[in-house]
């Protein structure tokens, strides 16, 4: 039973970290398309 506990918080560690890594990939890439769609709603107003 201990070996087991060990081994299911090892493989969800390991998750875990696999998880952030996916979110911060795509929360860098919703930043770029944030920034986009910001640039075009605030451009006339940066301009005049």
């Amino acid at each position: 039973c201990v070996a087991s506990h060990g081994a299911i918080k090892k493989e969800v560690a390991t998750k875990s970290a696999d998880m952030q890594q996916h979110l911060v990939k795509l929360a860098q890439e919703d930043e770029h398309m944030l920034r986009v769609e910001l640039d075009q709603i605030h451009g006339p107003q940066r301009a005049g």
